[in-house]
């Protein structure tokens, strides 16, 4: 591909020579800063890639251009390094009025706005003329990712902005699409919906509007960044973990403090942590948090500490539950595995494109939090329960609910007196977690290391 000077965007420049700088400015950012150890910017796939998206330019419209260059960005490699679905001038991000979330047992709608509201509950069976399983399939060469779990997250971003779903053959117009839904009687029915303006597309699951049973733990307080709530009853204290952040009420060095304190007045035996939500923040901030947790799980070989994690534990709370795990390594994981890896590039790092007017971010931090030869792509959980469809709009938590089973029968283990099993409630210790302290010292736990090797702390974020 020719260079063509981002400069040349400026003026009377054509569409064509614009779209083509702006792909220039991509590949030469990308080859400049990206963090992968593998190095995926300077590949020959990836500079084919970008000059024949070059060379189609003349024959694709602006939105299929943006979507391209979302693929194109995937090949990164990584789950920072991706397209903002933010509208520019050349590509709107027209949005469905509805949010969908793929359960165990499908892709549903969990929300919607309007006449589109009555749709929730229903299961997504057909995009246009595709089966919903043919269009996920489509779409996994264009999810930016550091793991597959991103597959699931991103189909609530994905399927609801007809851009995409045309570039996969299962809309015929970037303004609408046609689903064909399927209610909880099995009955059919297609429905046609019309995208409006850019929205900022959901991406915590929220509780239904209509159950008949209240919101369990998980999902009543969101948007809180971090809270706690005593379980008498099993001995317990619940601590959701909803983003790395300083919240306006409480730092959160003094709310780690409030813990260790919290934890000492209740006399819990059993800490659970909460991050399915935490997509990440400033990972500067967990030091005190996790001494707190480890001196906690220290103090006492019958405490259990147990992490609940999912598709959205990302980035700076993939940070936080890769050091709970060097940290307390009878750390017992629960839930779906992490969406970032022990180790990972991974770093929100906007760069605007002068003549679309999009943005996008190449991740330009490499964190090794765990040893070289660490090739996990998750932190694979020793309780894994999926969430259906049902569990939800009947507002149940089966990944608590196995947690507090799990802590029932230790402690029944445990009334004779002794040391605590090692094995409890069926979970079996990995020693693929232990780490040998030759390979730990190979990086520093909090450094994140550049493209050209210099190790300096720096904050990650979430990608959106």
């Amino acid at each position: 591909m020719a260079a063509i000077g981002v400069g040349e965007c400026q003026g009377g420049q054509d569409r064509v020579a614009g779209w083509r700088s702006d792909i220039e400015h991509v590949l030469s950012e990308a080859r400049r800063v990206h963090a992968g150890p593998a190095r995926p910017a300077h590949s020959p796939a990836f500079a084919e890639a970008a000059a024949d998206l070059a060379r189609r330019i003349p024959d694709l419209s602006d939105r299929r251009i943006a979507v391209e260059l979302q693929r194109l960005m995937a090949m990164l490699g990584d789950g920072h390094s991706l397209v903002y679905p933010r509208p520019s001038p050349r590509m709107p991000f027209g949005t469905l009025p509805i949010d969908v979330y793929v359960f165990e047992d499908g892709v549903y709608v969990v929300d919607g706005s309007g006449p589109a509201a009555e749709l929730v509950g229903s299961r997504v069976v057909r995009i246009g003329s595709r089966p919903t399983e043919d269009v996920l399939r489509e779409m996994t060469a264009y999810v930016s990712r550091d793991n597959d779990m991103a597959l699931k997250a991103f189909a609530g971003v994905y399927l609801v902005v007809p851009a995409f779903l045309e570039t996969w053959g299962a809309a015929d117009r970037p303004e609408r699409a046609t689903l064909t839904l399927s209610d909880s009687s099995g009955a059919s029915r297609t429905i046609t919906l019309e995208a409006g303006p850019a929205r900022r597309i959901r991406r915590r699951l929220a509780a239904p509007r209509a159950a008949s049973q209240p919101p369990p733990l998980y999902l009543q307080r969101t948007t809180t960044a971090y809270f706690t709530q005593p379980l008498p009853d099993h001995g317990a204290l619940y601590f959701q973990f909803n983003q790395v952040m300083n919240a306006p009420e409480t730092l959160l060095a003094a709310f780690a403090s409030h813990l260790g304190e919290e934890l000492a007045s209740t006399r819990a035996e059993h800490l659970i942590v909460d991050v399915r939500h935490n997509s990440g923040g400033n990972n500067m901030l967990l030091a005190p948090l996790i001494d707190t947790i480890a001196g906690f799980a220290s103090g006492s070989r019958e405490r259990g500490l147990y992490v609940l994690t999912g598709r959205s534990t990302f980035s700076a709370a993939q940070n936080f539950i890769n050091r709970l795990e060097r940290r307390v390594p009878s750390a017992i994981f629960a839930g779906e595995p992490s969406m970032s890896s022990p180790n990972f590039t991974g770093e929100d790092n906007p760069v605007p494109l002068p003549f679309s007017g999009l943005t996008v971010s190449i991740s330009n931090r490499y964190w090794q939090d765990s040893d070289a030869a660490d090739r996990r792509p998750w932190i694979a959980p020793h309780l894994p329960v999926a969430l259906s469809s049902r569990d939800w709009l009947e507002n149940r938590d089966p990944v608590l609910d196995a947690v507090l089973q799990a802590i029932g029968e230790r402690r029944e283990l445990s009334r004779p007196g002794g040391p605590a099993p090692l094995t409890i409630a069926g979970v079996k210790r990995s020693s693929s977690r232990q780490r040998s302290p030759e390979l730990l010292t190979s990086c520093p736990p909090s450094a994140a290391l550049s493209p050209a090797g210099a190790t300096q702390p720096q904050t990650s974020r979430p990608p959106m």
